[in-house]
């Protein structure tokens, strides 16, 4: 279902940004340098990063030109993801990967959450 100008939502905006921050955030925070002494979880940490980034900022553009409701809970889901991923891959001791897939993943799925259940009230987020 195409929805005009005045029918997108702000949080899709605010959800591409996201994505994008996740796919330059290993170069900013510095995750991404090599070191004599790698540091456990890294490549798991700059890979999910740029994967769910490359993935969330894909759905948030789709998500401009033609709205799926069920793109909305994909990022909700990839935003829970982030949220748990720094235990599931082992990378939770370091606290800069650690609080940016928190943070990331609690912005993406409270925004895509958010926009879903709007429209499935029959509202406009």
């Amino acid at each position: 279902m195409k929805r005009p100008i005045s029918k997108r939502h702000w949080q899709d905006w605010a959800t591409l940004a996201a994505g994008i921050w996740l796919i330059l955030s290993p170069q900013v925070l510095g995750l991404a340098q090599t070191s004599p002494e790698p540091v456990a979880g890294f490549p798991a940490a700059i890979w999910n990063f740029i994967i769910i980034g490359v993935i969330v900022a894909g759905l948030a553009g789709f998500e401009l030109f033609a709205f799926r409701d069920w793109e909305e809970w994909i990022g909700a889901a990839l935003g829970t993801w982030l949220i748990v991923s720094p235990w599931a891959l082992g990378f939770n001791e370091t606290l800069p990967a650690t609080v940016n897939a928190v943070a990331s993943g609690l912005v993406i799925a409270t925004l895509s959450g958010w926009t879903a259940i709007e429209v499935y009230r029959g509202g406009h987020a």
